[in-house]
């Protein structure tokens, strides 16, 4: 996306226009045969900005805009606020038409002879960061803002340079500055070079799939891993005996602590366990049964049943993106909220229905721990002191020698089960045999430069065998074991 200044200073530093389109069509004469590339072209003046493209078009579409360009008049103000705000919404409207398969990287090329006209007098450069800011987030990582100042040695301001280069750097981008004349090369802002972030670890779990808190309030055994004690399923079964014979939704079906859908391919029994306390369960497609896009072991049925009308996230644009959407839990995301645990644990462990969109509710204390805390050690809610807690601990120690970020752990303790089997079914991550537990040993990573940005989940599911709960095991922590999903 190409963002270009008419202002009327123009008319001295680049009176024909040559620079500028100059600029412009020698970089795409050299990638314009990439069909992967798509184009787009504003143009801002006066008081606002033109999308001379409608959002991002083919090759063909995007020659026809720079002649239209070259026609234009150069005149009036320097609108960056205007033209920012332009760019903000033809990369929001091309964000929405992405698909799994088609995310992008966006390069935005911003020139400019001068200084902006809209952001008050003196100038609010805050004010230009933040909209900035909230550019290169609608892509979360993958929009890079570059900027190029032309103006002509004689009339050149040191100032104005110097804003722009410092937009490109918080746009993650390249600065270039042509005020000594001559051919402005797009070339040297190496939008198409590919960057190594270093990430950092927002946190570590071992999470023992097969435990569950108990109606009594202990932790015990859960052969199938949907969020319900295997004795619990025994005792709902009497309990609710004539509801479930009584509904024809349930399919004649009873809770079967070898199978986590007991009832239905649409929901796992935790969620049918709710129904009978009369909550309604929404309506789903065989399609949604079937997906599970952020591998956080919901549905794409279970997703839309946690819901939450006032959401909360790490930072206001999380917040208000939770707000922009039907405030289910996402089905891009396996941490909605952003405060480091997978969606489906959360649900399991604090059972509330609106929790893994709540970044807050984590921090609340139960008996004096904090149920982050809690569900870190994997310690009863009701009653904490009731199981030795795991103990995790997790220490940055040093960069090695390609910039990543290297990291100790220990852990004290990691109880075992006596389980029943469990066979592949809708979820073959959690089958097991008789004689093992399933370990999900997880964290989400993050860039450096967006800590409170949506992260990468790195997951792996281990068995480790439970008839000798007493005896030393380990966990295997070779990078090919883990699988891999980014945030969307």
């Amino acid at each position: 996306m190409f963002v270009v200044d008419q202002s009327g200073s123009n008319g001295t530093t680049d009176p024909s226009k040559s620079r500028r389109l100059d600029a412009i069509t020698n970089f795409f004469n050299k990638n314009s045969a990439n069909a992967s590339i798509e184009w787009g072209l504003i143009s801002f003046q006066g008081s606002g900005a033109t999308s001379l493209t409608p959002g991002f078009v083919p090759a063909a579409e995007f020659m026809a805009a720079i002649g239209q360009l070259e026609s234009m008049s150069d005149s009036g103000g320097t609108p960056y606020k205007a033209a920012i705000f332009e760019t903000t919404n033809n990369v929001s409207e091309a964000i929405k038409e992405e698909t799994e398969s088609t995310e992008s990287t966006y390069q935005v090329i911003f020139l400019s002879d001068g200084v902006p006209t809209d952001y008050g007098s003196p100038i609010l450069d805050s004010e230009i960061t933040a909209d900035i800011e909230r550019l290169t987030q609608l892509a979360d990582g993958r929009l890079y803002f570059s900027t190029v100042y032309y103006n002509v040695a004689g009339s050149a301001n040191l100032s104005a340079s110097q804003r722009l280069e410092a937009m490109a750097v918080t746009g993650r981008g390249g600065f270039l500055d042509a005020s000594s004349g001559g051919e402005i090369f797009i070339d040297k802002l190496a939008v198409n070079k590919i960057t190594k972030e270093p990430y950092i670890m927002k946190d570590f779990f071992v999470y023992n799939m097969n435990s569950a808190l108990c109606d009594s309030g202990f932790l015990g055994p859960d052969s199938d891993a949907d969020g319900l004690c295997d004795v619990d399923e025994d005792f709902y079964n009497t309990k609710y005996g004539s509801a479930i014979t009584e509904d024809p939704e349930l399919n004649g079906q009873f809770f079967n602590k070898q199978n986590r859908n007991s009832f239905s391919p649409f929901f796992s029994d935790y969620f049918i366990l709710r129904k009978l306390h009369q909550e309604a369960l929404p309506t789903c497609t065989q399609e949604e049964a079937e997906s599970d896009h952020d591998h956080d072991l919901l549905n794409g049925c279970e997703e839309k049943f946690l819901v939450n009308r006032s959401p909360t996230g790490p930072t206001l644009t999380w917040t208000n993106q939770m707000l922009e959407s039907p405030n289910y839990a996402s089905d891009t995301n396996f941490d909605s909220d952003g405060d480091g645990i997978i969606d489906t644990l959360e649900f399991f462990f604090f059972r509330e229905k609106g929790a893994a969109m709540d970044y807050e509710n984590t921090e609340k204390l139960i008996s004096g721990i904090s149920g982050y805390d809690l569900f870190k050690d994997h310690q009863s809610r009701i009653y904490p002191g009731s199981t030795d807690p795991y103990k995790i601990k997790v220490q940055q120690i040093e960069r090695n020698d390609r910039g990543e970020n290297c990291y100790t752990y220990q852990q004290e303790i990691l109880p075992m089960y006596e389980v029943k089997s469990l066979d592949a079914g809708n979820t073959p991550d959690l089958a097991h045999p008789a004689d093992e537990n399933v370990i999900l040993v997880y964290y989400i990573m993050a860039p450096e430069n967006n800590p409170n940005g949506k992260g990468v989940l790195r997951y792996s599911y281990q068995k480790i065998k439970s008839a000798h709960p007493q005896s030393h095991t380990s966990i295997n922590f070779a990078d090919y074991l883990f699988g891999e999903v980014a945030a969307k």
